[in-house]
């Protein structure tokens, strides 16, 4: 039976969740459906991609994932193409410094037949190559049920803990301090600065 779209889930490897993510809402549903045909190396098994291959979105589903609902606009969607493939991601290194990262080697859009999606090689070892590493792994869905990119990023950064349920309990806990998630959830240090009331209203209360 084949599965619908938002249902497949995506992996990632965990130092990409914990990882600075430039990218606003419509960047992380892209992000996502690019993931969501990808097979990582997790058990070895299981049938796996040893290398990224073409990602293809139908026109259809375009139409249907980025319509009124999703708060989204197809007649938009070049512009949306644009602005995502020049997104990358800010991975913290051990030395206090940081490496960026392309997301994208490809994207191509055909009208009425749909877009297609390569990722970068460098992103292989948080997306591919995960046997023996720590990941996470989410519907698809959650990634268009959730209307801000404070929101999508706390949902990820929440569910990488599902590994470490206490026994008997059904909470998680994410402990964090106020630097890391700005830096998490790609806040720059003027935004808010000085009005941790406008902070906790925009980035935790609304997308909670």
């Amino acid at each position: 039976m084949k599965i619908s779209r938002l249902e497949k889930n995506i992996v990632q490897g965990n130092p990409l969740i914990e990882a600075r993510k430039h990218m606003n809402v419509t960047e992380m549903r892209l992000f996502g459906l690019g993931l969501s045909d990808i097979h990582p190396h997790i058990k070895d098994d299981t049938v796996y991609d040893v290398d990224f291959h073409d990602t293809w979105i139908t026109y259809g589903e375009l139409q249907e994932l980025f319509n009124s609902d999703h708060n989204g606009n197809i007649s938009n969607l070049k512009k949306k193409i644009d602005k995502a493939f020049q997104a990358f991601i800010e991975i913290p290194n051990s030395e206090g410094g940081f490496k960026l990262r392309h997301i994208y080697e490809e994207m191509e859009y055909f009208p009425q037949k749909g877009l297609l999606i390569r990722f970068h090689d460098k992103l292989k070892p948080f997306v591919l190559d995960l046997v023996g590493k720590a990941y996470t792994v989410y519907k698809l869905k959650l990634l268009f049920l959730l209307s801000s990119e404070y929101s999508q990023r706390i949902i990820e950064l929440l569910l990488k803990q599902q590994g470490f349920f206490k026994k008997g309990s059904k909470e998680v806990f994410y402990e964090v301090t106020i630097e890391e998630l700005r830096r998490e959830l790609n806040i720059t240090d003027e935004l808010y600065a000085g009005r941790m009331d406008n902070f906790r209203s925009r980035v935790l209360d609304l997308p909670i």
